[in-house]
């Protein structure tokens, strides 16, 4: 299994810090405020520090960076008797912070016949399923599943362009569908139509936005998130049904979008508490910063006043 990540689409590490750290200095160049002419936050003030890092750490979080969690290559499936792939079917790209269970044909879809080649799927569906409801009692259905590993959260923003190849009496509608952990599987969107074409070009797909279901959005580490492509109105059980292989190149033919992110460690105490604590100490060094000025004004004037008397 090739284990990829596209690096480029990724801030690393190092990279972050060194950002958070100049939004840190911005901030603490931000709170320069004078008083009569005075800096009441001098350079070295710690109020000024302190506010500059309490911000930066509440305010200005990274930014999640959208990539392949998971792809499947169907380019090198030979096909052929009985050989509609693997299930589950391994991706041949993963984010390395995800566990990923492969593409996994339901009780109800066999791998009998003669399966095309670049192309992963089954046969042997019944015609008395045709409703999406008859399917699911069926087991007609593939299944995929994703899970962030400790330390991270996933969030899903879509799946990408697709291709579906069938036979003549293949299933002609499916839909697609999520379950979040043990809850219950939710429809995306409508029913969609395979298409026509029973060619090896096969019936191209749009991508599908998934970054307004929030089920799928910052998800914790350990729980599972389960697809599910639901297929009915077979009209012979003889009918073949696959992903197919986009273009007929080595890249991946159906992908899952989104973005993996570090769960930072636990804050010992509130953050509320932490910038109570930072306007607590621009009041401090504030109020001394004025009290030596006014002091040192008050003095200048006092010595103004005995100089004229004199």
């Amino acid at each position: 299994m090739r284990r990829q990540i596209n690096d480029k689409m990724r801030v690393s590490k190092s990279e972050q810090q060194s950002q958070n750290m100049n939004k840190i200095f911005s901030l603490h160049q931000f709170f320069k405020i004078t008083f009569h002419g005075a800096n009441l936050f001098p350079t070295f003030c710690p109020a000024r520090w302190m506010m500059s890092i309490v911000i930066a750490v509440c305010g200005l979080g990274a930014v999640d960076i959208q990539a392949s969690l998971a792809g499947w290559d169907m380019s090198g499936l030979a096909g052929g008797a009985n050989n509609f792939g693997a299930s589950p079917l391994a991706p041949n790209d993963i984010d390395p912070n995800l566990t990923i269970g492969g593409l996994t044909r339901g009780s109800g879809i066999g791998a009998s016949g003669t399966a095309a080649a670049k192309a992963w799927g089954g046969s042997g569906f019944t015609t008395a399923n045709n409703t999406e409801a008859l399917a699911i009692a069926g087991g007609q259905f593939v299944t995929f599943t994703i899970t962030a590993d400790s330390g991270y959260e996933i969030s899903i923003a879509s799946i990408s362009a697709y291709n579906i190849r069938r036979s003549g009496t293949a299933p002609a509608t499916g839909i697609w569908q999520y379950e979040v952990g043990t809850g219950s599987f939710i429809d995306i969107g409508s029913a969609i139509t395979w298409g026509a074409t029973t060619s090896a070009a096969g019936n191209s797909k749009s991508a599908i936005d998934l970054s307004g279901i929030s089920d799928l959005q910052n998800v914790a580490a350990g729980t599972t998130i389960t697809f599910r492509i639901v297929d009915w109105g077979s009209t012979g059980t003889s009918g073949t049904w696959y992903f197919n292989d986009t273009g007929n190149t080595t890249g991946d033919d159906l992908q899952l979008q989104g973005a993996v992110s570090a769960v930072s460690a636990p804050v010992p105490e509130p953050a509320g508490y932490g910038l109570i604590s930072a306007i607590g100490l621009l009041g401090i060094c504030g109020v001394s910063t004025w009290r030596r000025h006014f002091t040192v004004k008050r003095a200048r004037t006092i010595f103004s006043r005995k100089t004229t008397a004199f």
